[in-house]
């Protein structure tokens, strides 16, 4: 472990590497298990810099709700769309897709569920993803609706608001992903791959 917010920053690049870097036939847990440790190291990342101490963050464990809770009360200004609302973070989100789940929601709850499902779903769930299809920990049934969108640009403009939230990499530091992205083809990346973690680098 390390209280160098950068070596967090570095981890999660290297795991949205891992996610950009899937076969294009995966199952959508395994996608999702990748996208969601780099969402839970970006997050980690800001409260190491925001504390200087690992531990504020290790705590958390894969609790994504909570990190991104943590996060915003440091400061209101950080990421304030991505708030997650506990209205639908109470329901099963695995099943808001269906008829009888999304009746449970306000309309303006079931858009930004829509909106974030993505974060909804490892921010509920990171801890038991492997487990899918098989029943996880903390739900009753195996019965999901786990959607996918491989690679989901979702993931592109979440690390791009992270980092540049963190002002992540500084200038004296190295950058994990324009390396990966420089070595194409020689070093295997798809152009896919490239092409997918390229557009962290456009304007928004």
């Amino acid at each position: 472990m390390s209280s160098d917010w950068f070596v967090w920053a570095d981890a999660a690049d290297k795991w949205l590497i891992a996610f950009a870097s899937l076969p294009g036939v995966v199952r959508p847990a395994t996608s999702y298990w990748c996208i969601g440790h780099a969402a839970e190291l970006y997050l980690k990342a800001v409260i190491v810099k925001a504390t200087q101490s690992e531990e504020s963050a290790v705590r958390f464990g894969h609790r994504i709700a909570g990190l991104l809770e943590r996060c915003q009360e440091f400061d209101a200004s950080f990421l304030p769309d991505y708030a997650l609302r506990r209205t639908v973070l109470q329901e099963d989100v695995l099943l808001l897709r269906a008829a009888s789940g999304m009746s449970k929601l306000s309309d303006d709850d079931r858009e930004h569920f829509f909106r974030h499902e993505p974060l909804y779903v490892v921010a509920k769930h990171q801890g038991d993803l492997k487990y899918f299809p098989l029943r996880m920990k903390n739900r009753g049934t195996c019965c999901a609706v786990l959607v996918e969108n491989w690679p989901d640009k979702y993931w592109i403009q979440f690390a791009r608001d992270v980092r540049r939230y963190l002002q992540f990499p500084p200038d004296t530091r190295r950058d994990s992903i324009k390396e990966y992205i420089a070595g194409a083809p020689a070093n295997g990346v798809s152009d896919e791959a490239r092409d997918y973690l390229s557009q962290l680098y456009y304007s928004s």
